[in-house]
């Protein structure tokens, strides 16, 4: 079975740390705070990338991918992150916000997609 990938894109400017509000928020729990810095720490300094989700679970120190998509989720619902779907046989983006409910407005969906698609294909 082939492995399956997140392609992430962080907003704003390349960072590994994670937000102070993020590890302040009562909402975001472990699991989520330590998906956020192990993406962010696999991407080290790039806007996006497509880590695996077993390579986010190593270096999150779990044992199952399942929680990496569960934090994943869990970071959407709680404003932390955005999820949008590109089609049926194409990988989700998930966006990483650096501010609670940043808005991903048409406009930068677009150029996200635009700047992930030109380097995918």
């Amino acid at each position: 079975m082939k492995e399956r990938t997140l392609l992430v894109y962080i907003l704003e400017e390349p960072f590994i740390l994670i937000p102070l509000k993020l590890i302040k928020d009562k909402s975001a729990e472990k699991a989520d705070i330590l998906v956020y810095l192990s993406i962010a720490s696999i991407l080290h300094g790039r806007k996006w990338g497509r880590p695996f989700q077993k390579e986010i679970m190593e270096r999150a120190k779990y044992t199952s991918t399942r929680t990496v998509l569960s934090a994943v989720t869990h970071l959407e619902e709680i404003g932390w992150a955005t999820k949008k779907r590109r089609g049926l046989t194409q990988s989700n983006i998930v966006i990483l916000h650096q501010k609670k409910y940043q808005k991903v407005t048409p406009k930068l969906w677009k150029e996200i997609k635009d700047e992930v698609e030109e380097d995918i294909y």
